[in-house]
C-alpha cells in the first residue's frame, strides 16, 4: 500500500494528513493562535501541595496551573539541584513501596514536594475543558529511532515491535551504548537499525538534553525551557519511515525548512520530499478537504450501507453501531448482523484515530447470538487498535453487546479543535468557528478566481461572520484579489446560515459558488 505524508502550511493553520492508497488515514491540524503544549518542558513553581489528593498544582506560567500526581514525580527531585544532576534509578509509581536503607513505605506527596519549590516538569496533556495540563517529572525527548529519558535509569522497546529476537537484540545493543544514568526506549522505527544510527540519534538527544538543563538554569520559574517541535517537523519525526513514499508541501519556505530537517533525521529518504507547485489548494487535490468535514459529523457511514453513530460527550465517548441500509444477501439475520459489526470493528479505530478521540469510549455493537462471531468482532477490534500509536485498553464484550475501551488522550479532540460552542443552542451542538468558516471562505474564493473572468466579487456571510472577515481576513483577501487581479469586497447577508458564505460578480449579481463535488 502506497502511504503519503501531505502538508498543508498555511499562516494561521497547519495540517498534515497521512494518506494510505489514497485514502485519509491520520490527520493532524495545529492552529497558531492555540498550540498544544504537550511535550513542553518548564521549569515550575510548586503552588500547591494537596496531601488529600497525593498531588500537587504547579505554576509553569500558562493560563492554568499544571496538575502533578504523586506517581509522576522523580523520588529524588527534593531540590532542583538534585532532580538536574542525580542518577534516578528508582523512580515512583503510584502506590509503589520503596526501600531506601530502611522499611519499605509509601512515598507521599508532602514529602517530595514543598509550596514554592522550583522543579523542572514536562506537559503530558493539554488542558482540556476545565482541567490544567497534566505534569510528570520523568522528561522524554523523542528522536527518530529512540527516546531519551534523562531521568531514569531504564531501557525498553516499543510494543509495536513484536519480534521476540528483534526485542532482545534491541534490548542488549542499547544496554552496551547508554549512559548508566539515562534512560532509553527504542521507538517502531529503530527495529532493524544497527549501532552507528542509534548513536546519531543519541548524540542528538543528549545534545538537546544539555542545551535544555543550560536554559532551565538562567532565569527563575516559571518559564519554558524547551518547547517541542513544530507540527510539521514532529509529523516527520513520528511517523516518516521508509513506508511513506512520498512528502508533499505547499509552503515554499516550509519545503526548504523541511528539506534541512530531513537532512538530520533521515537523509536517505531527502529524495521524497515535492513540492506542491499547484494553483489548486492542496487538500483539495488529494481530496482531504471533504473528509475532514465528514470527521466532524456524529455519524460516520460504513461502505456497506450500515453506519456508526459517534456521540462525543466530557466523561466518555460512545459508539453506536447501525445496519442502516444494509439489509444483507439473502442470508440470516445473525450474519447480516455479524458482516456489520465486522466492519465496524474495523472502522472504529480508524475513526478514534481521525477524530483524536480519547479516555472512556463504550461501543454499543449490535447483538449478535453466536459466542464464536462475538470472539471474532472483538479480536478484529483489538487487532485493529493494536495499529493505534496511542496506548489502548479494550475489556470482552458483555452480555449487551457493549464493549468498554479507553483510548490515551493527550489532546482536545478534532471536533473541538476547529469547532467552537453554538451560541444558538449553548453548547449542545456545534458549528464550525468563524476562523474555520473564513478559512474555508479564503479557499472557495482562490477556486472562484481560478475558474472566472470576472474582476470585481463580492463575498457575504452573516452579520457577525462578515464583520470577522472585515476585521481579521481582510488583508488575506486583499493579498488573494492582487494575486488573482480580482477586486474583493465584503458584503451582509441576515438570511444566510451562520456557516454559509457565498461569492457573487458585483457587476452582474450572478452567485459564482462552485459546485460542489
Amino acid at each position: 500500500m502506497t502511504r503519503e505524508i501531505i502538508i498543508n502550511m498555511e499562516e494561521e493553520e497547519t495540517r498534515a494528513a497521512v494518506l494510505v492508497s489514497g485514502v485519509l488515514d491520520e490527520i493532524f491540524v495545529e492552529r497558531k493562535d492555540s498550540r498544544g503544549i504537550v511535550g513542553n518542558i518548564y521549569k515550575g513553581r510548586v503552588d500547591a501541595v494537596l496531601p488529600g489528593m497525593q498531588a500537587a498544582f504547579v505554576n509553569i506560567g500558562v493560563e492554568k496551573n499544571g496538575f502533578l500526581y504523586v506517581g509522576d514525580v522523580a523520588e529524588e527531585a527534593g531540590t532542583m539541584e538534585e532532580h538536574m544532576g542525580e542518577t534516578l534509578v528508582n523512580p515512583v509509581v503510584v502506590g509503589s513501596l520503596v526501600e531506601k536503607g530502611g522499611p519499605r513505605r509509601r512515598v507521599k506527596i508532602e514529602e517530595i514536594l514543598k509550596k514554592d519549590q522550583e522543579i523542572l516538569v514536562q506537559v503530558v496533556k493539554d488542558p482540556i475543558g476545565t482541567k490544567g495540563p497534566r505534569l510528570t517529572t520523568y522528561i522524554s525527548l523523542a528522536g527518530r529511532l529512540m527516546v531519551l529519558m534523562p531521568t531514569v535509569d531504564h531501557v525498553g522497546v516499543s510494543r509495536r515491535i513484536d519480534n521476540a529476537k528483534e526485542r532482545e537484540r534491541l534490548k542488549s545493543l542499547i544496554k552496551n551504548i547508554k549512559s548508566p544514568d539515562v534512560g532509553l526506549i527504542v521507538r517502531t522505527a529503530g527495529e532493524g537499525k544497527d549501532r552507528s544510527e542509534f548513536l546519531q540519534d543519541i548524540h542528538y538527544l543528549t545534545n538537546l538534553w544539555t542545551k535544555t538543563k543550560k536554559e532551565s538554569e538562567r532565569k527563575k520559574a516559571p518559564f519554558c525551557a524547551y518547547q517541542e517541535l513544530d507540527l510539521p517537523y514532529r509529523v516527520l519525526r513520528d511517523a516518516f519511515n521508509s513506508d511513506i513514499k512520498k512528502i508533499v508541501v505547499d509552503s515554499q519556505a516550509g519545503f526548504t525548512d523541511i528539506s534541512r530537517f530531513l537532512d538530520i533525521i533521515r537523509p536517505d529518504l531527502k529524495n521524497r520530499l515535492t513540492f506542491f507547485d499547484n494553483p489548486t489548494p492542496i487538500f483539495d487535490s488529494f481530496k482531504i478537504e471533504k473528509t475532514i468535514k465528514k470527521l466532524l459529523w456524529k455519524k460516520a457511514w460504513l461502505k456497506s450501507g450500515g453506519y456508526l453513530l459517534i456521540e462525543e460527550g466530557d466523561a466518555l465517548i460512545s459508539i453506536d453501531v447501525n445496519t442502516g441500509r444494509f439489509v444483507g444477501r439473502g442470508g440470516s439475520l445473525e450474519e447480516t448482523v455479524f458482516k456489520t459489526n465486522i466492519e465496524a470493528a474495523r472502522e472504529i479505530p480508524r475513526q478514534l484515530r481521525l477524530r483524536d478521540l480519547g479516555g472512556l469510549i463504550i461501543v454499543d455493537f449490535i447483538d449478535m447470538i453466536s459466542q464464536k462471531n462475538r470472539r471474532l468482532v472483538l479480536n478484529t477490534l483489538r487487532s485493529e487498535l493494536s495499529k493505534d500509536k496511542a496506548k489502548t485498553t479494550t475489556l470482552k464484550i458483555s452480555e449487551l453487546g457493549l464493549v468498554e475501551m479507553t483510548r490515551q488522550r493527550t489532546r482536545q479532540s478534532l471536533l473541538k479543535t476547529l469547532c467552537s460552542e453554538c451560541p444558538h443552542c449553548r453548547g449542545e451542538g456545534y458549528i464550525p468557528s468563524h476562523f474555520t468558516v473564513s478559512m474555508d471562505a479564503l479557499r472557495k474564493l482562490k477556486r472562484v478566481c481560478l475558474r472566472t473572468n470576472e474582476r470585481y466579487l463580492i463575498i457575504k456571510a452573516n452579520s457577525s461572520l462578515a464583520a470577522y472577515l472585515a476585521e481579521k481576513m481582510r488583508t488575506k483577501i486583499n493579498i488573494l484579489g492582487k494575486k488573482y487581479h480580482k477586486k474583493i469586497n465584503i458584503g451582509e447577508d441576515p438570511y444566510l446560515g451562520l456557516e454559509e458564505i457565498k461569492v457573487f460578480s458585483s457587476t452582474t449579481g450572478k452567485s459564482l459558488d462552485p459546485v460542489e463535488r
